[in-house]
């Protein structure tokens, strides 16, 4: 039997990971009812061949001697060690912000110099621990200063033509890069299927749209501000795409490359997978040098990804930029996606810098309680830099229903870069205090400190509701209107004509000194004195 100690912790620890979490289960099984699931689970890429890298510096030294001998190119070219193939391991989060974030780079969790044997959306080094982050590869320029706390590799020494001269002109980088291919023996399997009379292939800017099917307005919409990535094995360019989905890169490429989506998103956030803190991904294998088009539906691993993202794209462009916004979520957001969840969370556990613990009625508990928790804390600050800000439950086939759920915990991270992280630290340990005391996960009115919770979780399902109602049209979103804080409050408030306030003047209400439903209609009523009586009503119509 675990030692109440040893329990204590174990419960913090789990409760903290599903803080503030929701479901949709309970709608999902009536619209999903006779629905089977074509959802694919996470597969992991596997690994064919070791490729030989055409951009090795001798190899291309030595295609460019034999082609300037003969006469098919005459112009000089200076073939010199333009990149550095390499790989890092990452020891912790603060390794990974510095590759991704302050230097940019354009990341592979697999080597780059081998064939995909059967794709997937992650990958993890055998030889590494599962619970340590696998190798990343990349390429980086001869003067890249290396970390000096990071282990990495130098596994080649390359010349990487970049030519973005004029497409479908053949240029003398084309056609080395394309003998280069044929003399190690590749060039049949990237090489395009048209070709001009001498035999060679001009270069081309990939370009192209990637869209996701919303399953509920059945139709395909563009998958916005995700970062397209090709590489012709060491060779990467990427750019990202529009709201439409579109992307253009500017690096022309003579032969056929590799495409993958990375779900890193042009609004500042990023979105993990599997529950390791890097960069979630979608690989479609080698396609044109022209350009890709792709469309993503529920049987891809894809799929879900990619409606996490658009719903995030959305929250930033139609509710925290332009007139009246609300707070934009914290810096460098990061979401985690769960494939077999239906809860989600905000926890926003990784910008907490207060004590987190379980409160009790018992002085005695509420002392013990706290000194269980500092063994906790501790664990959470050397780690919590690596841990997400949300996670959504993606197990659902239903676009609307992840939609929703991604918008409500936006919403959650919205509110938490308005009233910081003492405030926080309180919602968290009020919900870990229920969990812990076997209550449901929002407790009950007379939960005692059950404030801060109804408050922040009225404010969450009201904006997701409204959100969904206007992009699904329909005649009303009732999620959690069942729940004891009643979130129909601040929905009533935005749509009802005796009041019509904005999402941003009930939002701007919404701070750190807000902490019941009483205090809320209090600071509504003083801040917008023409609509107080329509205000008073709607808070008593539901009996607060």
């Amino acid at each position: 039997m675990k030692s109440s100690k040893t329990h204590t912790i174990a419960i913090m620890i789990f409760a903290i990971f599903f803080i503030l979490s929701c479901t949709n289960e309970d709608i999902e099984q009536d619209q999903n009812a006779n629905r089977k699931s074509i959802y694919y689970s996470e597969e992991e890429i596997v690994l064919g061949t070791k490729l030989p890298n055409p951009y090795n510096i001798d190899n291309m030294k030595e295609t460019y001697n034999d082609l300037f001998a003969s006469g098919s190119i005459t112009e000089p070219i200076d073939v010199k060690v333009t990149d550095l193939y390499v790989r890092f391991l990452p020891k912790d989060s603060l390794d990974l912000k510095f590759l991704y974030e302050e230097k940019n780079l354009i990341l592979f969790e697999y080597p780059l110099d081998y064939d995909i044997e059967k794709a997937g959306s992650y990958y993890h080094d055998p030889s590494i621990s599962e619970d340590e982050i696998t190798w990343l590869y990349t390429t980086v320029k001869p003067d890249f200063e290396f970390p000096s706390s990071m282990q990495y590799e130098v596994l080649d020494r390359c010349f990487i033509p970049r030519d973005e001269g004029k497409e479908g002109v053949l240029s003398s980088l084309d056609i080395l890069e394309q003998k280069a291919f044929e003399r190690v023996g590749l060039l049949e399997k990237f090489q395009p299927e048209e070709s001009d009379t001498k035999g060679w292939f001009s270069g081309y800017k990939p370009k192209g749209t990637f869209r996701v099917y919303d399953t509920d307005l059945n139709r395909l919409e563009g998958i916005k501000g995700v970062r397209v990535k090709c590489n012709l094995i060491v060779k990467c360019a990427y750019a990202n795409t529009n709201e439409n989905g579109y992307y253009s890169i500017s690096t022309k490429f003579a032969l056929n490359p590799f495409y993958t989506i990375s779900f890193s998103n042009t609004m500042d956030f990023t979105i993990w997978n599997n529950y390791t803190p890097i960069t979630a991904f979608y690989y479609m294998g080698v396609h044109s040098r022209k350009g890709h088009n792709h469309d993503l539906y529920t049987n891809s691993v894809g799929w879900s990804l990619s409606t996490i993202n658009n719903a995030t794209y959305d929250y930033y462009t139609s509710l925290c930029f332009g007139q009246n916004p609300l707070r934009i979520p914290p810096s460098k957001l990061k979401i985690l996606q769960l494939k077999s969840e239906s809860k989600s969370s905000a926890s926003m556990i990784r910008r907490i810098n207060d004590l987190i613990y379980i409160n009790s009625p018992n002085p005695f508990k509420d002392l013990m309680s706290s000194i269980y928790s500092i063994p906790v804390n501790m664990l959470l600050r050397l780690v919590q830099s690596g841990l997400p800000d949300i996670t959504i439950g993606a197990k659902s086939n239903s676009s609307k229903s992840i939609y929703s759920t991604t918008i409500h915990e936006l919403a959650h991270a919205s509110h938490f870069s308005q009233v910081g992280s003492y405030y926080w630290s309180q919602y968290i340990n009020y919900i870990i205090t229920c969990y812990a005391n076997g209550l449901d996960t929002y407790g009950n009115i007379d939960t005692p400190n059950s404030g801060i919770c109804g408050v922040g979780e009225m404010w969450g399902y009201a904006i997701g509701n409204l959100i969904t109602k206007e992009r699904y049209s329909l005649v009303q979103s009732e999620q959690g209107f069942y729940y004891w804080f009643k979130p129909q409050i601040i929905y009533k408030l935005i749509t009802d004509s005796r009041t019509s306030l904005s999402p941003y003047q009930i939002f701007y209400c919404l701070t750190e000194d807000i902490t019941s439903h009483q205090l809320l209609k209090s600071k509504l009523k003083y801040t917008y004195p023409v609509v107080s009586r329509g205000i008073e009503e709607i808070f008593n119509e539901e009996n607060f």
